[in-house]
């Protein structure tokens, strides 16, 4: 986006949306833009991270028994 045309667009764009979450949530179908957002990304990164992490379970917390002294 270094023209003109592409960033008034992008800004069009982004005051569109903000319209309508803000539309969403007078009207009661969302009580604020978090709680979409959150659950519109929810079930992508969990598929993301459940085929990312295939083979890679060297990279989970291992946790061990704590020793008192």
């Amino acid at each position: 986006m270094r023209g003109k045309v592409p960033i008034l667009n992008h800004l069009f764009a982004a005051l569109c949306s903000y319209i309508h979450l803000q539309q969403m949530r007078f009207g009661n179908i969302i009580s604020n833009a978090y709680q979409w957002q959150r659950e519109l990304y929810k079930d992508v990164v969990a598929s993301f991270v459940k085929g990312f992490m295939v083979g890679k379970e060297y990279l989970n917390p291992q946790f061990q028994a704590t020793v008192n002294a």
